[in-house]
């Protein structure tokens, strides 16, 4: 800290005192800097001060940071002046230009100090000269060849960017992939001279080539509950369109997208990796309905770039990345790319593997060293507007996925969802699932799309929870629930506000009798942040449940210490400056009246909309799958799930061959905990076959029937000519009757 201190007076000569109440720290990647506590009197000699801000091109860039957030009416005035504030850096502050002929005099209260960004301030953690995690940069010598994207501020002149930087020593200057980057090629000996630049405002090392990372499709998650055409289920992502975004196209021979596929991908390499990446989200099950996934209705875009485009022209609404960078991290201009879509195309979402590097050791930021943690594939995948998916297996047991936290401790992955073969099926799986829901949505409200914040809270609250209690770094609030997450959006369960700095809004939650558990969670598309920002956070909420007897409930956070056992520590409750998303459980609570309290701790970018979405869990035994009309073959494996809720009973498994009539037990004694059994599918041929569950007083059947029957063997044509062909197979022993369906416009018909 004494470091960093000496900075904070070399660099800036801050002479102004700030109270106690409020943290003026500020939120660099290249270092945290405690101003609130400096105690420096006023600051004086503006004019000098400003004079020594660099010019460019007519504008001074500078770093501005307030006693207290700007007003609308103090954004408008400084506006007027033609002081912009141009991206929030925690807390308190903006990187600001302003004309050179501006009278520094008028730049009046609420502003506590500014002054010039300095070169040492620009880097990312990872390339800082004083983070205290990758001191080997001081020892590479001169001539060491940095591979650096930087970031510029909005300058209307480009070439003259391309000039300076060669100008200093820069090489192989190129656009980056967003918005005001461009990667380069510099010397060690010549990265100062760089960083001294004035319309740069953050240097980090170049996003390395993404590589891709490598079936119970649709049940482990319970997507087959939405979509089993039962009880008049039939939710299949149909009218909604999503994306899967890598390199390569489709398989132009698969039949599992009919009618439903657009290539948006030029060129003609093949790629098997997108086409299952496809088949997770949204298969058909055309070659075989075992691989039916969740949106087997949805549109299906294969694209390779960005997809801001396609929102308008394509009605575009989420898209599915799997392919990371290996461990690395940082809020990525990606991250602040995607944030910044799907705050202003608010029907987006974004879903990113985690990773399949686990085990590996983190190796940026405050995490560095530590194995088995903050391993994520890459900083896009950090942002906070999006979904970043872990895997399971199909027993909900932990896999091989990467883990958090981000790298400035928010809870990172988002959820789980099962992709046994890496968490390049698990993204997409999920995708497939909030298509599901959108769809429901649709129905709801006269085919209005929903926003995707409030889908993604629901497929977050409703999660079922694994590993630790409440959120973790691995699991983040658990694996998803579409048939939960079905139930809360079919009942409208949120509320819907928005507020400013400062203040408090307040709601009302009557909680019936006899529920097992109340879940509350507040969440908010948050503003981009600043690339350059310690802390990805930039409008900071805070939430509390308080009970009819006037007991509060703060959410559930994390340890985020950088060390192997606090990271695995259980959540504890407490107030949460770090996440957009905002969790408060509540066992066997007493009906009543309970009030959410919303306030907007610190909102530098309102009025900042939020939603709380809430479930009541009740004693509960569901079986979802099998559910009915499914086709079972003897021998084969199958298993069995359902959902199992307030009981502490054993679990038994039961089997009937004749709609109910006679059962025979499959197993018993199994773990109240335990929501799945695999069984091996019995000898038998019958199109009456159910499954029962019990536990307790409780059970759940079938809603109908299954089949369990032989496949037909040795399938040929005989002879077609024209609109007629036989076809011929082998006869199945006690079968009765045949179906012969054909390909129609989307899927097999009779």
């Amino acid at each position: 800290m004494k470091q960093i201190l000496l900075l904070v007076l070399s660099f800036f000569f801050l002479q102004i005192a700030f109270t106690q109440e409020q943290d003026y720290t500020l939120y660099l990647q290249s270092s945290y800097m405690d101003l609130g506590y400096m105690n420096l009197g006023r600051m004086t000699n503006r004019k000098s001060r400003w004079a020594n801000i660099p010019t460019f091109e007519g504008k001074k860039y500078f770093i501005v940071q307030f006693r207290k957030i700007p007003t609308d009416a103090q954004k408008a005035e400084m506006k007027s002046l033609g002081v912009e504030l141009l991206h929030y850096v925690p807390n308190y502050a903006w990187f600001a230009s302003a004309p050179e002929g501006l009278e520094i005099e008028r730049l009046k209260y609420p502003v506590g100090w500014f002054a010039a960004i300095y070169g040492d301030n620009k880097f990312s953690q990872s390339l800082s000269r004083f983070s205290w995690s990758n001191s080997k940069v001081n020892t590479l010598p001169p001539t060491h060849l940095y591979f650096l994207e930087i970031t510029t501020f909005d300058i209307e002149n480009k070439s003259l960017i391309k000039k300076m930087c060669e100008e200093v020593g820069a090489k192989n200057i190129k656009k980056g992939n967003y918005k005001d980057t461009y990667s380069l090629e510099i010397t060690k000996d010549k990265l100062q001279e760089l960083a001294n630049l004035p319309f740069i405002y953050f240097i980090s090392e170049q996003t390395p080539t993404p590589q891709l990372e490598l079936s119970y499709r649709n049940t482990v998650g319970r997507a087959n509950y939405l979509s089993s055409g039962i009880n008049g289920m039939n939710y299949n992502g149909d009218g909604v369109t999503l994306a899967i975004e890598e390199g390569g196209i489709l398989d132009t021979l698969t039949i599992d997208f009919q009618g439903r596929k657009k290539e948006r991908t030029s060129g003609n390499n093949v790629s098997g990796h997108k086409t299952g990446c496809h088949q997770n989200a949204g298969g058909a099950g055309n070659y075989d309905p075992k691989f039916r996934a969740n949106a087997w209705g949805a549109t299906i875009i294969s694209l390779s770039g960005s997809s801001w485009s396609f929102y308008d022209t394509a009605n575009l609404r989420m898209a599915s990345h799997s392919y990371g960078w290996g461990v690395s991290g940082g809020y990525w201009a990606g991250a602040a790319d995607h944030d910044q879509q799907v705050r202003l195309q608010p029907s987006m979402m974004h879903f990113y593997s985690s990773g399949n590097v686990g085990s590996d050791t983190c190796n940026y930021g405050i995490y560095n060293g530590i194995a088995g943690w903050a391993n994520l594939t890459g900083g896009s995948k950090q942002a906070k507007n999006i979904m970043a998916i872990n895997n399971t297996s199909p027993y909900d047991s932990l896999s091989f996925g990467s883990v958090g936290p981000a790298f400035d401790g928010r809870i990172k992955p988002d959820a789980c969802i099962e992709g046994w073969e890496g968490t390049s099926f698990s993204s997409p799986k999920a995708a497939g699932m909030m298509a599901q829901l959108y769809q429901i949505w649709k129905q709801n409200h006269n085919g209005a799309d929903p926003q995707s914040g409030l889908i993604k809270a629901f497929m977050l609250n409703t999660a079922d929870d694994l590993y630790n209690p409440g959120p973790d770094f691995r699991t983040g609030f658990g694996r998803i629930n579409a048939r939960r997450a079905y139930k809360a959006i079919n009942g409208n369960q949120f509320f819907v506000d928005s507020l400013g700095n400062g203040a408090t809004k307040q709601h009302t939650l009557a909680v019936p009798a006899n529920v097992k558990e109340v879940r509350a969670m507040l969440y908010w598309t948050d503003y981009e942040a600043t690339v350059n920002a310690a802390k990805a956070l930039v409008n900071d909420l805070n939430f509390s449940l308080t009970t009819p007897s006037n007991a509060t409930f703060l959410p559930w956070k994390l340890n985020l210490f950088p060390h192997a056992d606090s990271l695995d520590n259980p959540a504890t409750r407490g107030v949460d400056s770090l996440n957009n998303v905002e969790q408060i459980t509540i066992p066997n609570p007493a009906a009543g009246n309970y009030t959410l309290t919303i306030n907007g701790h610190l909102v530098p970018q309102g009025p900042q909309k939020y939603w709380i979405v809430y479930e009541f869990i009740y004693d509960e035994l569901t079986l979802t799958y099998p559910i009915g009309k499914e086709a079972f073959v003897a021998g084969e494996k199958e298993i069995i799930r359902w959902d199992n809720y307030g009981s502490n009973s054993t679990i038994s498994v039961d089997f009937s061959q004749d709609n109910g009539a006679t059962w025979t037990n499959v197993v018993s004694n199994l773990p109240n905990g335990q929501t799945q059994y695999e069984w091996t599918v019995p000898n038998t041929l019958t199109g009456l076959a159910k499954i029962r569950v019990q536990s307790g007083a409780k059970q759940s059947v079938s809603l109908l029937p299954f089949s369990i029957m032989p496949v037909p063997q040795n399938i040929h044509r005989i002879w077609s000519c024209g609109d007629s062909l036989m076809l011929k197979w082998d006869a199945v022993a006690g079968a009765n009757q045949y179906r012969i369906t054909r390909l129609g416009q989307n899927t097999w018909t009779v």
